[in-house]
């Protein structure tokens, strides 16, 4: 209610508007002002309103923030080791998991040839 007052005193005095007082009822009477008092009335109206969404988003924020930082962490398991194939690595997880992490592994053999293997992470998506 202060900042109303404050508010309104320097939008009146910045429009130059002369202020009316009824000596008997002490209220403002100039038609100007009144309609002033009221715009303020709504913008305050206006402002509470978005002051509740904007928490009510922080909320929800908060929240999903805490949902989207516990997906992967339940339920995530290493497939199994499967050869890799130059130039193609087509390894995928079950429906209802992604993949979280990939390894790799090379062995040389004596014969100078070498093997590549590859294997998925796997996390339940929900």
């Amino acid at each position: 209610m202060k900042a109303t007052a404050i508010l309104m005193a320097s939008l009146i005095a910045m429009l130059g508007i002369s202020t009316a007082y009824s000596e008997e009822t002490k209220h403002i009477t100039d038609p100007s002002i009144i309609e002033l008092a009221k715009l303020v009335g709504k913008l305050e109206a206006q402002n509470e309103k978005m002051q509740a969404a904007i928490e009510k988003l922080e909320k929800k924020s908060t929240k999903n923030s805490s949902s989207i930082q516990s997906i992967g962490q339940k339920n995530c398991s290493w497939g199994g080791w499967k050869q890799k194939w130059d130039l193609e690595i087509t390894r995928s997880c079950p429906d209802g998991k992604y993949a979280k992490g990939i390894g790799f592994k090379h062995k040389n053999h004596e014969n100078g040839t070498h093997q590549e293997h590859v294997r998925v992470y796997c996390c339940s998506i929900r």
